[in-house]
Parts: structure tokens; sequence; C-alpha cells
């Protein structure tokens, strides 16, 4: 086994300079979580600890949370009383910044209280001006009027409403509503008649819950035909969203640009000259990315039914016009990558497996893949090599680094995580590799920080877990530039976190 140079930093040995924090100092109780908090514009904020204080009763349990901003200052605790059912919050911040908390249920206990019965727990907000814990229901529309949502039913009670709705009316009114980021509303309505949907409706509301316009679609829907609107960006100029239109089996997809302040339809423009999986995969792709110019989506080519690359799917915001790239395995990969086939296999009945794409504001694309070979009947999963592709702003490959690693057993990914950096123009990813130290014998699993920065890819690499020092460090987001460690240390019993300068 090769021996591994590495950047050893462990939370015992970092330099002084570093904020950090004990996550068992910052409440009582039993930890449950730590993770990040992100904005509206998916920026962090910071991260959210939440501790479990035990039962109080047969039914409910006390928590308490603690939320640090993003240079590990405290901004808000307190506690709160929640159903037993609950093990866990994740966290996010509202357009008004308070923090929203999603709950999470144990299945265990669910089954016990017995599925008819049971009702799923509320959201809950926190003020962050003055940490007061309300439950939080949401905005609903009915009736063409904004309410607060009703509180949950039962699993029983919800069939018997439902099926009294579709008894009474012979379908379903349902709304969703989208609070924007600059307070105005969008909402989406359709009828459900249960194998299909029709009369669709969305609706832009300003700030004040007045109706600006709204566009109607899909009114000639049955079981066969309809109409389906994929929205992928609304920005202070247009709405933008991809329609799909089936009838008689035959599908369309085209771009649809409105008028932001008069719902005036601006384009509808046919997206084709690819096969109608390869756009599909784009339709539905959650890799996209808007810009003031443009916006990027990321997804994969088909010939009919096979895997045979990637795609890029370019709107220009000032022409709407449509554009879509194609790179292919075999043509456009094979001379970087040798045993690479046509479908995207390479050796030893391993595949190429897509773990990210990083869509960057001039266009340009970074391609994470990771080498997997699948469980087969006598052995398990497994993971090699890295394999960064990297494009110009045509999609076209500009270059491919093969990122060697040892081979992991049993585990999907090796992949953590990634960060935009430079105001979205650059990119920094992680993942993680287990070796083995030839001199010292010690078998550490090694983070690997990978840059790409004007072009030029750079690495460097960190010890996150030994066996005879017995620690292993859990790598977070941070904000641009760091890392953000949590260590645990068997011996010493601490729970740690601390942000580290990243060396770019």
């Amino acid at each position: 086994m090769k021996k591994t140079l590495i950047l050893f930093i462990s939370i015992l040995s970092l330099s002084i300079h570093a904020q950090m924090k004990d996550l068992a100092e910052l409440a009582s109780g039993e930890f449950v979580t730590f993770e990040p908090v992100f904005d509206n514009d998916e920026k962090l904020f910071g991260y959210f600890t939440l501790f479990n204080q035990g039962e109080i009763n047969d039914k409910t349990r006390k928590f308490e949370y603690v939320l640090l901003d993003k240079n590990l200052n405290k901004v808000s605790s307190n506690t709160f009383e929640a159903e037993k059912i609950l093990y866990r919050y994740s966290a996010y911040l509202d357009i008004n910044k308070d923090l929203i908390l999603a709950p999470y249920v144990d299945i265990h206990e669910m089954s016990i209280w017995g599925i008819g019965k049971f009702t799923y727990p509320e959201y809950k907000k926190i003020d962050l001006k003055n940490n007061k814990i309300t439950v939080y229901y949401g905005k609903c529309y009915e009736n063409n009027t904004f309410l607060n949502c009703e509180p949950n039913k039962s699993w029983r009670d919800s069939k018997k409403d439902i099926k009294a709705e579709r008894k009474a009316k012979g379908y379903l009114d349902n709304a969703s509503v989208s609070i924007l980021k600059n307070g105005k509303l969008i909402v989406s309505q359709f009828k459900n008649y249960e194998k299909y949907v029709k009369d669709n409706v969305i609706m832009y509301f300003d700030e004040n819950e007045k109706m600006i316009w709204k566009y109607e679609y899909n009114k000639f829907a049955d079981k066969k035909n309809g109409e389906f609107i994929r929205i992928i960006d609304i920005d202070d100029n247009a709405f933008y969203a991809i329609k799909i239109t089936t009838i008689n089996k035959k599908k369309t997809y085209k771009l649809i640009v409105l008028d932001i302040n008069t719902g005036k339809l601006l384009a509808e423009n046919l997206i084709n000259s690819i096969s109608e999986k390869t756009i599909e995969s784009l339709t539905y792709s959650n890799k996209f990315k808007m810009y003031d110019d443009k916006i990027i989506i990321f997804g994969r080519s088909f010939d009919d039914d096979k895997l045979n690359g990637y795609a890029r799917l370019l709107i220009d915001k000032k022409t709407y016009t449509v554009t879509v790239n194609t790179l292919f395995y075999k043509e456009d990969l094979k001379q970087y990558i040798p045993k690479l086939d046509k479908n995207g296999g390479v050796e030893s009945g391993y595949n190429l497996n897509l773990k990210d794409a990083f869509l960057l504001k001039d266009g340009s694309v970074a391609i994470l893949n990771e080498k997997f070979k699948p469980e087969g009947q006598y052995n398990k999963m497994k993971t090699t090599d890295m394999v960064y592709i990297y494009t110009d702003e045509d999609f076209k490959v500009k270059d491919v680094k093969t990122l060697e690693k040892e081979k992991s057993k049993g585990q999907y990914t090796d992949y953590l995580y990634s960060q935009y950096l430079n105001n979205d123009e650059n990119v920094v990813f992680f993942y993680k590799d287990f070796q083995k130290d030839d001199e010292t014998k010690d078998k550490n699993w090694i983070l690997f920080i990978n840059t790409l920065l004007k072009g030029e890819f750079k690495q460097e690499q960190l010890i996150i877990s030994s066996k005879n020092d017995k620690f292993i460090i859990h790598p977070y987001i941070a904000k641009e530039g760091y890392i953000l460690l949590r260590e645990f240390n068997e011996k010493e019993k601490y729970n740690q976190i601390r942000l580290e300068k990243l060396n770019y």
C-alpha cells in the first residue's frame, strides 16, 4: 500500500487561532443532532444542535436546541416539549429569518401508536428576535383566500375527509403555496381526479396577497393525456418553466417564459433535437442553477433507454433561447479514461456513478463520478477512484482527473459534500478514503479537499480518524474558505467542533 503524505490536523493539535466550541457544554441532555442551517439563498447561516432532555410523561419529551452562527457564536437557545414519537428535528430559515423545525418520527413508536390513530407532529417556528417557540402551520389557499393551514389530522380522519370530498365533487381541490424571497407568493392549484389531474392554474400574488396574474393549462386532461409544468426559476423579470404535454402517448417539451409583472407569455420554445429520455432527465433534474443572465440544468444523456453520457441545458435570459449540449462517454471521454465503454462502464464490472455536478457562473460544468460496482450474489458493493471531469463554457471537455483511492467495500460512496466559491466561479469538494500507513501500520480515514480555481486543480489531505489515537472527525460545510471539523474522542469523552481555514 502506498504511503500517503498527509496534512495532519486533529482537534487536539490545531492552532489556537481557530474558533472552537464543545457541544457537550452548550446544553444539558443527550446529544441528538448537529447540522448546518441555510438561508433562502442557499447560503450557510450557521448550525443547529439538538439535545434530548428526557421523557416528561408517556406521550411527551423535552428538547433543548442551540443555534450557532457560521462563526460559532450562539444566536439562540431554548427548551420545548414535543411528542415522544419524535426523535429529532431538522432546521431551516424562512423568508422572515425565523427558524423552522421540521419533525422526524420514530417508525417503531408510530407502529405502537397504530397507523389509524397516528397524527403527524406539527412543525415549530422559533422567532430568533425573542427565542419564542410556536407551532408553525404554514400558509394555505382555499376558496380564493389565504389562511393558516389547519392542524394535522390523524390518518383515519384524513382518509374520511378525502372520501367525503371525492363523493361530493368527484375530485379533490389541491393547492400549494410558495412564498418567494421578495415576499410575493406563487399558488399552484389543480383538480385531483385520483387517476389524473386537470384544470391547473398558476397564480402570482403580491406581498399583500393581491393576485397579479394567473396562467391556466391542462384543461383537456384525461387518463391518457395532459400537461405538466416544472417551475425552474422566478426572478424580478420573468417566470421560467418547462411544460410537458402528452397527447396520444407523444410528449412535447417547451420552455415557457411569463412576464413577472403581467403574466404575458414572452416565449414558448420547443425543446427538441435530442432523445426524449435526455429531455426528461433534464426536466426532472435536481441539478440546476440560476444566474442573472442564464439558467443551467445538468442531466444525463440517453440513446433510446441506454445511458451514454451527460447533457447540459442552457437558457439565455435575454433571448429565451434554449441550447442543449451533450458529452458522450465513447466519443468525448474515452481518450481520458481508456477503459470506458459507450454506456459508462469501466474496468472489472465497475461503472461511472455520478456523485455531483457543479454549474459555474460562466456556464462551464464540473462533473464528479465515483467508480462503483453494485452488490452481487456473493460480493459486497465496492467503490474505487473518483473521476473529475471539467468542461469549458461550451460544454466541451477541458480535462479529466482520475483521483486514485483505495477500494471501499460494503458502502455506497466515499463522497461527502461540496461548496461553491468566489461568487460561484469556483468549487471545492470533499471525499474520504480509508488508508493504511506502511510505516506506522495505523489505519485512518483520510479527508481529501479538492479545489478547481481558475482551471487549476489542487488537492489537500487531512487525517479524520485514528484507530491508535481513538478519535474520529466528521467534516461539515462551513463559511467560504473554511471547513468545520467535529471530533469525538473515546478516551476523553468529548464532542467538539472547530473552524479551520483551508489552504487556497
